[in-house]
């Protein structure tokens, strides 16, 4: 292989390694955001309660 194809494959694992990690990245956002709002519901809840 010579130097131009290794360029370019070391730049689309990269671009593809980036793609993923922001992916996952974007998806425990949700997670977390979820959680957060489930718990603040369970928390108002639990202070009506009171």
């Amino acid at each position: 292989m010579d130097k131009t194809k290794k360029k370019l494959l070391l730049a689309s694992m990269i671009s593809a390694g980036a793609a993923v990690l922001t992916a996952t990245y974007r998806k425990l956002q949700k997670e977390t955001i979820k959680y957060i709002e489930i718990t603040d519901k369970k928390n108002s809840k639990m202070d009506q309660d009171k």
